[in-house]
C-alpha cells in the first residue's frame, strides 16, 4: 500500500545515510513490521518518533535498537509492552517512566 511504501522510503534513506533520529510520527504505522521486517538494520538510530500513530504494541524487535535514547510513542493505543524492554540501557529512567506513565494514562 501507499503509506506502506512512504514509510520504507523514509527508512530506507535513513538506513543509508546512518542518520541518529528516524522521524516517523503521524504515519498510519499500526505495527512495527510496517517501519522495517528487521529493525536490527537499523542500530545506528538513538531516537525513534513514532507518536501519532496507530501502534497497539511495541515487540521485542525494538530490543535491536539498543542505542536508541528517545523512544516517543505518543498518542498510540499501546497495551503491550516487550518483556525485553529492559535491554535499552540507553533510554534514561526518567524517559523511561514518562513513557510508561503516558502508556498507562493514555
Amino acid at each position: 500500500n501507499r503509506m506502506g511504501k512512504n514509510v520504507r522510503k523514509i527508512v530506507d534513506a535513513n538506513r543509508e545515510n546512518k542518520d541518529e533520529e528516524l522521524q516517523l510520527d503521524d504515519k498510519g504505522i499500526s505495527s512495527l513490521t510496517d517501519i522495517d521486517n528487521n529493525l536490527s538494520t537499523l542500530t545506528h538510530l538513538t531516537r525513534l518518533i513514532l507518536a501519532h500513530n496507530r501502534l497497539t504494541k511495541i515487540t521485542q524487535a525494538i530490543g535491536d535498537l539498543k542505542s536508541l535514547t528517545l523512544l516517543n510513542c505518543f498518542n498510540n493505543q499501546i497495551d503491550e509492552l516487550p518483556a525485553n524492554i529492559h535491554v535499552l540501557q540507553q533510554l534514561s529512567w526518567k524517559k523511561r517512566c514518562q513513557w510508561l506513565v503516558m502508556l498507562v494514562i493514555l
